[in-house]
């Protein structure tokens, strides 16, 4: 009998590839995902999140129920641009050579990245040091993210730029009031029917919080 070769580990409800790699100082919630030949340093990812294959990230929180598609690049580091040279060697103690030529660092080299719930990133995207995503938003693949992004936008381009707004300010408003990314996946699943119409499914947590708060 052939048995199949695993490649990834399940652990409270994590399947995380083998062949990726995820350092120590991350925090990551229950039923996540993470495939193949990712390497996370220094992240927290929010439940029902997943970073598709050979994705890079540093220094970034991410919030619950994103989808990272493959190739994408978050928290590459900087290099001033404002001194005679932008090598490392003359502003990091950390620099690939390991040569000290300063006593201490004074540049920042890397900026947390903060990403909202329910953000959609596509394949090889890539969002600089210190970018703050909203919730609901979108980046198109390819996309080079220099700037903050506002929530349930659409951007694209290099550097990316608003193509659009997914919904009306006034749904938006409701979709934020709601905050269901918060609530139970059991009791989100009671309203399936709505899953794909926007305002009755707006109606139906609605209601939820209601009997949340009454409870």
């Amino acid at each position: 009998m052939n048995i199949p070769f695993r490649t990834f580990s399940i652990k409270n409800k994590q399947r995380i590839s083998l062949f990726s790699f995820v350092s120590r100082n991350s925090m990551l919630e229950k039923n996540i995902a993470i495939k193949r030949f990712c390497k996370l340093k220094n992240i927290t990812i929010g439940k029902y999140s997943y970073i598709a294959n050979n994705t890079h990230i540093i220094n970034c929180k991410i919030g619950n129920y994103c989808s990272i598609g493959p190739s994408v690049k978050i928290g590459l580091g900087k290099h001033p641009t404002n001194r005679f040279s932008t090598s490392p060697l003359f502003y990091s103690l950390n620099n690939p050579f390991r040569i000290k030529l300063v006593d201490k660092e004074d540049f920042e080299e890397f900026e947390e990245i903060i990403i909202g719930h329910d953000v959609w990133i596509g394949a090889n995207a890539i969002i600089l040091d210190g970018v703050k995503i909203g919730n609901g938003a979108i980046i198109a693949a390819g996309a080079i993210v220099t700037k903050d992004v506002s929530a349930y936008s659409i951007v694209g381009g290099t550097p990316a730029k608003v193509l659009k707004y997914r919904f009306s300010n006034e749904v938006v408003e409701r979709i934020i009031q709601s905050n269901w990314w918060e609530k139970d996946i059991k009791d989100l699943s009671k309203y399936k029917d709505s899953f794909s119409n926007i305002n009755l499914f707006l109606e139906k947590s609605n209601n939820l919080n209601e009997e949340i708060f009454n409870d």
